[in-house]
């Protein structure tokens, strides 16, 4: 037997055994990177309680779908690239990965994934740097030693087609056109897409836009609506963040002295007590997530705000501030502060009469007759 023999069989078994049992959020925090070009917080990932408990919910094997309706900058882009990563590293298996048109695909692999993969060591082992006139790695397509990256639009659906891929990210779903072409709902065709898959994984992540016809508050409600519950302070009653003062009781909530936004503080739900900002990494650290909601098995989601960020951007005087400066400046702003922040749903609201008034104020003409006098006809339609 050869001196080489044991080497060759020690490799062998090395192949053949199964990944770690690593969660998500722990692979990301060893393995990902985000340089300067990327984050203002450059360095090794460390992510936040709330965020390891969704990183987690996507690697779990258990779930199908996960739905995250977030606020703007909660970094759930940054933890969709460690999934993908994640999933090409251990399983393998063709990816795709979907943005709301197809520059939105472009921008997104020249400006986050590319130097992410060239910043961690781990990402560039698996996916290999692109040469020029390498159609296998492109801005679009990135092949690898398990399979296929596919980074595509929303708005057309070329880019579904023939393709097989488990796993499917779809990222900013809300501002996806109402159908890719004339071939549909797209959550519907990326699902399509790993249908014969026993592991299929479709993850959508969104800040919403318009109440009714918003595509991750859909998904949101169709999961089972977790929440990240976090104790008082004071009396250690777990409950999760909300705005404003809730009708049904559900929620801490925010609460400042008339407009003075530095006031701002949060309202126990079940005592009253005061918490202060200056404990929110307390109480994040012993928060966790919740379901509110009974839902089909393999269907988790999730909503996210900015009021639970460290960021001192998203101080709760900070966001007590915007929202005082949105209701002055008007509707447009406060869409903005609706979405963006709190992570909801804009709800349209107008003063229109209801219908009998304007069905009894119609005058008796002649169908297919203009009345005297008349010179310029007009014609207002509501579809």
């Amino acid at each position: 037997m050869s001196s080489k023999t044991p080497d060759i069989l020690a490799l062998a078994r090395a192949r053949m055994m199964p990944p770690p049992d690593v969660g998500l959020a722990d692979w990301m925090e060893e393995h990902i990177y985000i340089p300067k070009s990327v984050s203002e917080r450059p360095g090794f990932v460390r992510l936040d309680p709330d965020q390891r408990g969704i990183a987690n919910a996507i690697s779990n094997p258990a779930n199908e779908y996960v739905t995250v309706m977030t606020s703007a900058r909660r970094g759930l882009t940054m933890i969709l690239v460690g999934a993908l990563g994640y999933r090409a590293s251990r399983e393998g298996g063709n990816i795709l990965f979907v943005q709301p048109t197809a520059d939105d695909a472009k921008d997104f692999g020249k400006d986050q994934l590319v130097p992410m993969i060239a910043a961690s060591d781990k990402m560039s082992g698996i996916f290999p740097v692109q040469k020029a006139k390498d159609k296998s790695q492109t801005l679009n397509r990135k092949e690898y030693s398990g399979g296929t990256l596919y980074l595509i639009g929303a708005h057309s659906g070329a880019g579904f087609r023939r393709k097989l891929a488990p796993w499917a990210f779809l990222d900013e779903v809300d501002g996806y056109a109402p159908s890719a072409g004339d071939d549909g709902d797209q959550i519907k065709l990326a699902a399509k897409r790993g249908q014969t898959s026993w592991e299929r994984k479709i993850v959508c992540i969104s800040t919403p836009l318009v109440k009714g016809r918003s595509k991750i508050e859909a998904m949101f409600l169709a999961g089972d609506q977790r929440r990240f519950f976090v104790p008082c302070t004071q009396c250690g009653h777990m409950d999760f963040l909300v705005f404003s003062e809730p009708s049904d009781g559900r929620g801490h909530w925010m609460h400042w002295d008339d407009e003075d936004t530095y006031t701002a503080v949060y309202i126990c739900s079940e005592n009253g007590c005061v918490i202060e900002e200056k404990d929110k990494e307390q109480m994040m650290a012993l928060g966790e997530w919740r379901a509110t909601a009974e839902a089909p098995a393999g269907r988790a989601s999730f909503h996210i705000w900015a009021a639970y960020s460290p960021d001192p951007k998203a101080r709760w005087s900070m966001i007590a501030q915007e929202f005082v400066d949105a209701m002055k400046s008007g509707v447009d702003a406060l869409k903005v502060f609706v979405n963006q922040m709190l992570g909801e749903t804009w709800e349209e609201s107008g003063d229109a009469p209801e219908w009998q008034k304007l069905y009894h104020r119609r005058l008796p003409y002649a169908i297919g007759s203009v009345p005297d006098g008349v010179e310029f006809l007009t014609c207002g339609v509501d579809v």
